[in-house]
Formats: C-alpha cells, structure tokens, sequence
C-alpha cells in the first residue's frame, strides 16, 4: 500500500507543478530588491523546495493567492510542522513572494524546458 501511495503522491505533484511560474530574470531583479544577492538559481530552489515539502501535506496554493508581504506567516505558520530548515523556508518564501508580486499577465507558467 505503502509504495500506491508515492506513486499517487508524485502523480499529484507532477498535475500541480506546471501551474507554479518558474522564475525568471525579472523575478531575480526584483527579489534582489528584497534580499540582496537572491540567484535564479535561489528562486528555482524555492519552487523545488516548495514543490517536494509542501505538497505532502496539503495542496499547493498558487503563488498569487496572496500578496508577497504575507507569504512569510503562512510559511511560518506550517515550517515547525514539517521542520523546514531556516534556510529552506527563506527560499520557499522568496518563490511565493516573487512568484506573487508578478503583473497577473505574467503568471502563467514557463513552457517546460
């Protein structure tokens, strides 16, 4: 039963991923305005992080579902739960917020590469 169920889990995270926007160079411009010397490689490690740690317990909210300045709580509110390193919670905030602050015109997802 047990193995169904990774099976399941990782068939419910490859349905969700590609409505989650992958970061860009204007998304690391302006994170960089937040927090000095954020990487696009920071960002895509937020939307992985994201991505594996989250979804186990709940559905993944989309990035616009709230504004940049009140994804720290949520996130805080959830990473003693599922012990989320410090470090890995600042790189799942710096995705949520970025991929938040973006024009909704420019949410839609990345093509896969």
């Amino acid at each position: 039963m047990g193995r169904r169920w990774g099976w399941v889990v990782a068939a419910g995270l490859l349905g969700c991923t590609p409505a989650l926007v992958r970061p860009d160079a204007e998304d690391v411009a302006w994170a960089s305005g937040q927090w000095a010397g954020t990487t696009l490689q920071d960002l895509e490690s937020g939307r992985d992080r994201y991505v594996r740690r989250c979804a186990g317990c709940h559905t993944l909210y989309v990035p616009d579902a709230y504004p940049p300045a009140r994804w720290p709580h949520h996130v805080d509110t959830m990473a003693e739960r599922s012990r989320l390193a410090p470090g890995e919670r600042d790189l799942i905030v710096r995705y949520l917020s970025v991929a938040s602050h973006r024009p909704a015109s420019a949410r839609l997802p990345a093509p896969a590469p």
